[in-house]
């Protein structure tokens, strides 16, 4: 039996709302891994390795969601602020918690906030002057910016590992990384910076 057109637009309808449902419920559990994550780590002094897995289980819902959503044809404006606001308040929990177990540099975390703060400014501006006045502006990514980001979220994993199995190496295998990505994520901000204020650099016609 053939299904009436309203039938059909219904089943379809349907679908689309349950594959947005799965695509948004793999962001919301990096939210909940995020904090899961913090609490593991500052537990107690001496973690084991589940940190490590739920990091694993971090990175694969980041992947698994945004390749849904394109596969599946459900990316939305709203879904793709959710995804970065989950992979900022990864990077806050993270960077938090491995300060507080003396992990990471206390700068890095600063570095982190400007340039998320940075990305969303420079966003907003760009899609300001291409798309017109927009009530929720749209996101703007770089090349470079997206290395950057890649770089924060995944730099927890090998420093935690280094941290807990290899004690005896110190600072520098920490440190060195760390300043490396300072410095893509500096260049990637001055990048778009740049890009926003050529943009107001546009010559105004003047009527005669």
């Amino acid at each position: 039996m053939q299904k009436s057109p309203c039938s059909l637009e219904r089943t379809l309808r349907h679908n689309k709302m349950t594959k947005k449902s799965i695509v948004n419920s793999l962001t919301f559990l990096r939210i909940l891994c995020s904090v899961l994550f913090g609490i593991l780590v500052l537990k107690s002094a001496d973690p084991d390795g589940s940190p490590l897995i739920i990091l694993l289980v971090i990175f694969a819902s980041d992947i698994m969601d945004g390749k849904l959503a394109r596969r599946w044809n459900v990316t939305t404006r709203r879904g793709a602020i959710f995804d970065v606001t989950a992979d900022m308040f990864f990077v806050a929990v993270s960077f938090v918690a491995l300060i507080l177990r003396g992990v990471f540099p206390p700068w890095l975390l600063a570095v982190a906030a400007l340039k998320f703060i940075e990305f969303g400014v420079t966003s907003s501006i760009l899609t300001g002057e291409i798309q017109g006045k927009s009530r929720q502006p749209a996101l703007v990514f770089d090349k470079l910016g997206r290395f950057s980001a890649i770089l924060l979220m995944a730099f927890p994993f090998p420093a935690l590992l280094i941290h807990q199995y290899l004690p005896a190496a110190g600072d520098i295998p920490v440190l060195v990384p760390a300043c490396l990505i300072t410095v893509i994520a500096a260049v990637s901000s001055g990048y778009r910076l740049q890009k926003c204020a050529l943009l107001h650099q546009k010559p105004v016609k003047t009527m005669r």
